[in-house]
C-alpha cells in the first residue's frame, strides 16, 4: 500500500483549515454588546421631574448622535439599545444649565443607572420671570380623570363623601355608598387599600381624587367596577411647613385642623390632626285627601322631623425615606374617633270626612354609632424606567371597634307610648395583610 504524496497531504491540511475558520467564535461569545442607560432628571430646587428635558447620547465626536429621548413627567428617561462603548451624555433644558457626563457601556456593565441628575437654573439666561396659572379643577389624563379638591369650595368642612358628590361621573346614595357606571368601585387611599371609610376622611385632608374607569393589568383582578384613588395631602418641598385652619357654618357646623411637614435630605415627616362637628336637619310634611265618588272621604297627615349629628377627631403620622433615586420606604400610623347620633320622629293622623280623628300615632327612633380605629402601614416601592419591572411591597395592620345603639318609642290610637329597650351591638375587628405587586422575577429589586 502506497502512502499519499506530501503535496496531497499539504493540500488536504490547508483545505481543512480554511473550512474551520468560520466555525471559530470571535472574542466575547460572538454577540455584540447592547445595553441600556437610564436615570432621573429633576429640578434641583423643587425635586420634581423635569418633563420634556432632552437627553442625548453622543459618540466621541459631539456631532455624532447615537440616540436620544425626552424626559417623562416623573423625571425618568431610558436610552436603549446602546452599543458597547464610551459616550458623552448631555441633558439640556431651556432656562437650565446643561449637564454633561461620560457614560461607558461594557459587557460586564450593560445597564447603567445614572441616578438623579439635578438641573440648576441658569441665572444668566433667565433673570426673573413670574408665570401664574390657576390649575383646572378637572384634568383628563391617559388612563384616569383627576379632580382637584382644593378648588371645590362646597366640600369645605365636610367629609370624603361630600367630595365624591361633586366628582363628575360618580353618584352617592343616602347611605354614602359610591357608584360608578352602576357598579361599586374599589376605593384606595394613596394607591393602597385602607380601613378608613370616606365618611371618616375629612375633605381638608384630600388633595385630589383620581377616577380610573378601566383599570390596567397592574391592578388587582377584582377592580372591574373601576377604581377611585383618594390622594391625601403631603409635602414634597424641602424644609418645613405648617398649616392651621378653622371653620364655622350653619346647623352648628364646626371644623378645625392643623398639619406640619418636615423634609430634609432623604427624610420626610408629616403630622396632622383634625376635628369635625356638624348637625343635619330634615323636616317633612305629607298631606293626602281620600275621595269617594268625587267627594272627600278622609285626610291623612304625617310630619317627619329628623336630626342627626356627626363628630369626629383623628390624627395621622407619616415618615418616608428615599432609599435610592427609585426606591422609597414609608411608614404611616393613623387613629380616628367617629361618633354619629340621630333622632327621627314621625307623627301621623287620619281624619274622617267630618273632621273627627280616627287614628293617630307617633314613632321616635334614636340611633348612636361610635367607631374607634387604629391603622398602621409599612410600604416599600421601587420604580424603574420600564413600568413592567416596577414593584411594591405593602404590609398593613388595622384594628377597630364599632358600637351601635338603637332605641325606639312608638304608640298608636292612644296618647300612651311604649318604649322598646335600647339594643346594643358591638364589633371588634383586627386585620393584618401583606401584599406584593410587580414582576415575579426578583431582579427588579436591583434594576
Amino acid at each position: 500500500m502506497s502512502l499519499p504524496c506530501p503535496r496531497a497531504l499539504l493540500l488536504l491540511f490547508a483545505f481543512g483549515w480554511v473550512i474551520a475558520l468560520p466555525a471559530q467564535r470571535p472574542g466575547g461569545g460572538g454577540r455584540p454588546v447592547s445595553g441600556r442607560v437610564y436615570g432621573k432628571v429633576i429640578d434641583a430646587v423643587s425635586g420634581k421631574g423635569a418633563e420634556f428635558a432632552t437627553v442625548t447620547l453622543f459618540a466621541g465626536s459631539r456631532d455624532s448622535v447615537i440616540t436620544g429621548t425626552m424626559v417623562r413627567g416623573n423625571g425618568d428617561f431610558l436610552l436603549e439599545p446602546v452599543p458597547g462603548g464610551r459616550y458623552r451624555l448631555q441633558v439640556s433644558f431651556l432656562g437650565y444649565r446643561t449637564i454633561e457626563q461620560t457614560v461607558e457601556v461594557t459587557r460586564d456593565r450593560s445597564e447603567v443607572d445614572l441616578g438623579n441628575l439635578r438641573l440648576e437654573a441658569d441665572a444668566g439666561v433667565l433673570q426673573e420671570a413670574t408665570v401664574v396659572r390657576e390649575r383646572s379643577p378637572m384634568q383628563m389624563l391617559v388612563d384616569r380623570r383627576v379632580f382637584n379638591v382644593d378648588k371645590d369650595l362646597a366640600a369645605r368642612g365636610g367629609s370624603g363623601v361630600d367630595v365624591m358628590k361633586n366628582v363628575p361621573g360618580l353618584s352617592v346614595d343616602l347611605e354614602g355608598n359610591v357608584e360608578m357606571r352602576g357598579a361599586r368601585p374599589q376605593i384606595l387611599v394613596d394607591g393602597r387599600p385602607s380601613s378608613l371609610t370616606l365618611e371618616q376622611i375629612p375633605a381638608e385632608e384630600i388633595e385630589r381624587v383620581e377616577v380610573i374607569t378601566n383599570p390596567s393589568v397592574i391592578f388587582d383582578a377584582n377592580t372591574t367596577g373601576g377604581i377611585i384613588n383618594v390622594v391625601l395631602k403631603k409635602s414634597t418641598k424641602p424644609g418645613y411647613s405648617g398649616q392651621v385652619q378653622a371653620g364655622v357654618g350653619t346647623n352648628d357646623r364646626y371644623q378645625a385642623g392643623a398639619n406640619v411637614n418636615l423634609r430634609e435630605g432623604r427624610w420626610g415627616f408629616n403630622l396632622s390632626a383634625n376635628y369635625n362637628d356638624g348637625t343635619n336637619v330634615t323636616d317633612g310634611l305629607t298631606l293626602r285627601t281620600d275621595l269617594a265618588q268625587g267627594a272627600p272621604a278622609g285626610t291623612f297627615e304625617q310630619r317627619t322631623d329628623s336630626r342627626s349629628g356627626r363628630r369626629s377627631f383623628g390624627g395621622r403620622f407619616g415618615a418616608d425615606v428615599q432609599v435610592s433615586n427609585r426606591s422609597v420606604l414609608s411608614l404611616s400610623l393613623g387613629s380616628r374617633f367617629h361618633n354619629m347620633s340621630g333622632r327621627e320622629s314621625q307623627t301621623f293622623e287620619n281624619r274622617a270626612s267630618d273632621g273627627a280623628v280616627s287614628t293617630y300615632g307617633t314613632q321616635v327612633n334614636d340611633t348612636e354609632t361610635r367607631t374607634r380605629s387604629l391603622n398602621g402601614q409599612l410600604a416599600f416601592r421601587h420604580k424603574t424606567p420600564r413600568r413592567a419591572r416596577s414593584g411594591r411591597w405593602t404590609s398593613r395592620t388595622t384594628a377597630g371597634t364599632a358600637t351601635a345603639i338603637r332605641a325606639s318609642t312608638s304608640g298608636a290610637s292612644s296618647p300612651m307610648a311604649a318604649r322598646t329597650p335600647p339594643r346594643r351591638a358591638s364589633r371588634t375587628t383586627w386585620a393584618d395583610r401583606t401584599t406584593t405587586s410587580g414582576p415575579s422575577s426578583s431582579t427588579w429589586w436591583t434594576r
